[in-house]
């Protein structure tokens, strides 16, 4: 009964492969990040006033993408660690039942 009790991280199926939830996350908002720093959406933000803190709106809208890449990159650590740790620790007590 233990057995059937496995964590399962969740993911999603592509062409045959896993992919962790927490990639498709990353790469959706990494989408994000590159279409908002080039013309679709960077125009929006392309005027020099208002000033933010002393920066113009167009520097302070890319040091925003800069800090929320940065955050970004902080998730996926966070998550891609946390799923390696419960694989492993799944793994660990599947090899002491047999």
């Amino acid at each position: 009964m233990d057995s059937e009790k496995q964590t399962k991280t969740k993911s999603f199926r592509l062409f045959g492969r896993v992919i962790p939830t927490n990639r498709v996350i990353f790469f959706i908002l990494a989408i994000f990040i590159q279409l908002s720093v080039i013309w679709p959406l960077y125009a929006v933000f392309s005027a020099a006033e208002p000033f933010i803190l002393g920066f113009p709106l167009s520097f302070a809208w890319l040091i925003s993408i800069l800090l929320f890449t940065f955050a970004t990159m902080i998730f996926l650590y966070i998550t891609d660690n946390r799923r390696i740790e419960q694989q492993a620790s799944s793994s660990d007590e599947l090899e002491e039942e047999a």
